[in-house]
């Protein structure tokens, strides 16, 4: 039984190489990231839409910790939602509606919404700019009394 159970791990193992297993990024990683948005594509190799969202809002949130002028920080912003907008390739859209979620849920990112969903407007397309404004609308919304929203439900 032991040997059956060290054949499934290393097994387990092994798949989890071969077929490229999400990591998630250090808070190094971010900030490297947040400097530099040409990092951003090796941290979201192999990442679903949902998780790539997950760390493209804590990169923007990092660029806002980095107190650029207003002009260096838009410009930062665009550079790393135009990387993962490339990064994500088909999955733009799906990617895109799951950062208008990511967005709504961390308070020092959602003042960029108009700047993201312009961004992906202009790289992705209309639709990917609605399925995140549509996204970031219903995270910012207070939750109604015995109800969900969006980021509740998985």
């Amino acid at each position: 039984m032991k040997r059956i159970c060290l054949i499934m791990m290393m097994l387990c193992f092994v798949c989890g190489q071969v077929f490229g297993a999400f990591v998630k990024p250090t808070d190094q990683q971010i900030n490297e990231a947040a400097a530099d948005p040409s990092k951003l594509t090796a941290l979201l190799q192999d990442a679903t839409p949902k998780q790539a969202a997950e760390i493209v809002a804590l990169v923007m949130k990092a660029v806002v910790g980095l107190k650029l002028p207003a002009d260096q920080q838009d410009a930062r912003v665009t550079s790393v939602v135009q990387t993962a907008v490339t990064a994500m390739g088909a999955q733009a859209t799906a990617f895109a509606r799951f950062l208008g979620s990511a967005v709504g849920t961390t308070p020092e990112v959602a003042p960029l919404g108009a700047k993201v969903s312009s961004v992906l407007k202009s790289s992705v397309g209309v639709g990917a700019a609605n399925a995140f404004s549509n996204a970031l609308k219903h995270a910012l919304k207070p939750p109604v009394p015995g109800g969900y929203r969006a980021q509740d439900i998985d």
